[in-house]
């Protein structure tokens, strides 16, 4: 028996009968249209029609793509549950960017257009980018708010190593190295690993997954990597000078503080650049003001973007496209010539530093 509608009491159609051998299950059409429902029995009809005699994969929900989306390791973000609750539903195919729009409305009413983009629309994009690689729906683009873009705090190598002077102890000074020498996020040099690095400090690899036997780790929260990319950095001749006195290359962590424990976690880091900034009195930095410098001076180095977002650790080349504007003309003198050349770049006999003096070579 084909489908066919029923109007209850209430006066909601409903869909009722077998189509091909697939049962309606008595669903509610959800309208008190006849027309409407009509449409809706057709368009049902219909998608029986080409999932039994063409063959084509049934439309999923989003609940069944989430599932098959966590268990393969990936990250919906710290909305997840409000996410899945509200899209649980609907097919992929019903899905559209005006969905993301309410989401944040009901969820972040107030929140900055960065926020929406990092929380809602980008693992929402995510997973369904992730779904049209399989073939499981079509391929659309989900447009992302416009960001006001703020000012980009970097610092000049002289004022860098004004504020590692400030630092008093040699530990301290060993991160913020690592910091501003390498790049890394703030959680990723905390939780470094002697393991990541090479025997002659070269090289820094920042695995994508922490360490399994580093319980700390996982205790505060640290998995690894945004996105869970690893990623290998050259270590500069300047940061290598601090690590060398300080740094461990056994199993556990690489860098421990001035008492002689690891790094809890990023605030120390934080807190003692804040006090050697005062000491300097210059402006206030973060760990992430350190990583802005050293974005800052690789592009003025290399002027290679897929470089510096190989070794960033950045999947989209927007978040990269504001150091590509900051660096001036005398910059990459100034990194070549106090020895912090990133990814080991030495200084040719050529090069002159900002004196017009000839630099040496690291």
């Amino acid at each position: 028996m084909p489908y066919y509608i029923e109007k209850r009491d209430n006066g909601f159609y409903r869909l009722r009968g077998t189509h091909h051998g697939i049962p309606a299950k008595d669903r509610s059409l959800k309208t008190r249209s006849r027309e409407q429902a009509e449409a809706l029995r057709e368009a049902a009809e219909r998608t029986v029609f080409e999932q039994v005699i063409l063959g084509k994969r049934p439309a999923q929900t989003f609940a069944e793509l989430a599932v098959d989306y966590l268990k393969a390791g990936r990250d919906l973000g710290p909305k997840a549950e409000d996410i899945i609750a509200d899209l649980a539903e609907k097919h992929l195919d019903d899905i559209t960017p005006a969905d993301c729009d309410r989401l944040a409305a009901r969820i972040y009413p107030t929140a900055k257009p960065s926020t929406v983009n990092r929380n809602i629309i980008s693992p929402i994009s995510a997973i369904m980018c992730w779904a049209a690689a399989d073939n499981r729906v079509q391929l659309r683009k989900w447009p992302r708010r416009r960001e006001r873009q703020t000012r980009t705090d970097w610092r000049r190598p002289d004022q860098i190593e004004a504020i590692l002077t400030a630092i008093s102890s040699p530990q301290g000074r060993a991160i913020a190295a690592l910091y501003v020498g390498c790049g890394l996020r703030a959680s990723e040099a905390v939780f470094a690993d002697g393991r990541d690095f090479a025997p002659d400090l070269s090289q820094v690899t920042i695995q994508g997954t922490a360490w399994d036997d580093d319980g700390a780790a996982a205790d505060k929260g640290y998995e690894g990597t945004k996105g869970f990319y690893s990623r290998t950095v050259k270590i500069p001749p300047r940061a290598r000078e601090f690590l060398m006195p300080v740094i461990s290359l056994e199993p556990g962590r690489a860098l421990v503080n001035s008492r002689g424990y690891p790094w809890s976690d990023r605030n120390g880091p934080r807190k003692m650049l804040e006090t050697a900034c005062a000491a300097c009195k210059v402006p206030p930095l973060t760990p992430h003001v350190l990583r802005h410098t050293w974005a800052t001076w690789h592009y003025a180095v290399h002027k290679d973007r897929l470089k510096l977002l190989s070794e960033g650790g950045w999947t989209d080349d927007d978040l990269i496209k504001r150091y590509v504007h900051l660096a001036d003309d005398a910059l990459a003198g100034e990194v070549i010539a106090r020895n912090w050349a990133i990814s080991g770049q030495r200084a040719s006999p050529e090069s002159e530093n900002i004196n017009g003096n000839k630099a040496q070579s690291a």
